[in-house]
């Protein structure tokens, strides 16, 4: 994709306020990584960077067959347990970003749960923190996160126009 430049940095908060993501590009259509097959669920991602981070938001619809049933969901819609930081988030609900700088070297991973937990690591090892800005939102209808990521933090300098690197969602 071809990532735009933000004139100005969105507020890390947890929600896609109006406007802010408006240079940004959006990407969606994502693949179920275990199925191969499209995603059945409403996932938006937006990207875009300035000369220090990466931005990165992603806007989750909760499903309508969950909305009109929330009986069944006493605790909400989202699965949401751990509260640390680089707790294991497979139980939970969660995003996960995968940035390689050069697309063979180091790979940097960061998972964002529902309340804000961050789980981040380089190629496996839970040691390395990034000093990423994150921030969960949700409510009934839609879950949203808000990443901002030091390019120093993943082994990256300032893209220039042309140059590429890895990124999965």
């Amino acid at each position: 994709i071809a990532t735009p430049i933000m004139t100005s940095p969105p507020k890390i908060d947890g929600k896609l306020t109006h406007g802010e993501w408006n240079e940004a590009c959006i990407v969606d259509g994502f693949v179920n990584g275990t199925l191969g097959l499209q995603a059945n669920e409403s996932v938006q991602t937006y990207v875009a960077y300035d000369e220090r981070c990466l931005y990165i938001a992603l806007k989750y619809a909760i499903p309508e067959r969950v909305r009109k049933r929330r009986q069944l969901f006493p605790n909400g819609a989202l699965r949401r347990r751990m509260t640390t930081r680089d707790a294991d988030l497979r139980g939970d609900d969660h995003y996960e970003v995968t940035i390689a700088p050069d697309c063979t070297g180091p790979r940097y991973r960061l998972r964002l749960n529902a309340l804000g937990s961050l789980a981040d690591d380089q190629d496996g090892d839970m040691t390395w923190n990034s000093t990423a800005t994150v921030a969960s939102f949700d409510d009934e209808d839609v879950w949203t996160v808000e990443i901002a990521v030091p390019f120093s933090d993943v082994s990256l300098e300032t893209p220039t126009e042309g140059r590429s690197f890895g990124l999965s969602i």
